[in-house]
């Protein structure tokens, strides 16, 4: 962190753990200005009849990849959380990890809606017989799986508590 862009770095812990398909990636750098400077429009509903099933297909695969970078800049902020947590106090370390896990699955409603799309363009060139992968709900799972991971390696001060208590800590 501070050598490369955050936007970079979630990328890129995107595409090490599910590798998604390179298409969705292809034009970030040109997308993400292009979003910093413009709004979003709704280019599919703005589909000329004119327009052959390859150039809709661009289109749609444009859209998508625009998509994923909104939903890169709306994970940088639990991914830098969860980062910065690193450098608190246990008890602090504690009750973070617990308010991000929340904030891990807010991004996950997103991240799934981002994969039904992207499952909506793969079905058109596959048989509806393939199962299709989870790419961005697969990465916020197991970021939010590993913040739960850490919680409960932390441990609690038992001897705070009486042992009638230990479960409800643990609930």
């Amino acid at each position: 962190m501070g050598s490369r862009r955050v936007q970079d770095v979630v990328r890129d812990s995107i595409q090490e753990t599910v590798v998604p398909p390179s298409w969705i990636f292809e034009e970030f750098e040109a997308i993400q200005t292009k979003l910093a400077t413009t709004t979003l429009d709704d280019t599919a509903g703005s589909l000329s009849t004119a327009l052959t099933d390859q150039d809709k297909m661009a289109i749609l695969k444009k859209d998508i990849s625009s998509k994923a970078v909104l939903f890169i800049e709306s994970a940088i902020k639990p991914f830098v959380d969860t980062l910065q947590i690193a450098g608190q106090n246990t008890s602090r370390q504690r009750r973070n990890l617990r308010k991000i896990i929340r904030l891990w699955e807010s991004i996950q409603e997103e991240a799934e809606m981002l994969d039904e799309e992207i499952h909506m363009i793969m079905n058109l060139n596959l048989d509806n017989t393939t199962l299709l992968p989870f790419y961005f709900v697969s990465w916020v799972y197991d970021m939010k799986l590993w913040v739960m991971e850490w919680l409960l390696m932390l441990g609690f001060e038992l001897e705070l508590y009486s042992t009638f208590e230990h479960s409800m800590i643990y609930w």
